[in-house]
């Protein structure tokens, strides 16, 4: 990934908006939602949603 946590903490910090794109990696997918983005471009939807509905059955 071209970006990590302390970079995405700082632009929400400063009110912007963090969209990522082409995150294809399950682990990524997870470290980026749990840093706080807004939005996540894939390839494989069907995993983030799997994702998701495991982070908020948990």
């Amino acid at each position: 990934a071209y970006t990590d946590e302390k970079q995405i903490k700082e632009a929400l910090k400063r009110g912007c908006r963090v969209n990522l794109f082409m995150v294809n990696d399950p682990q990524q997918m997870i470290r980026f939602r749990k840093a706080g983005v807004d939005k996540l471009i894939t390839d494989y939807p069907q995993i983030l949603k799997e994702l998701i509905l495991q982070e908020i059955l948990k």
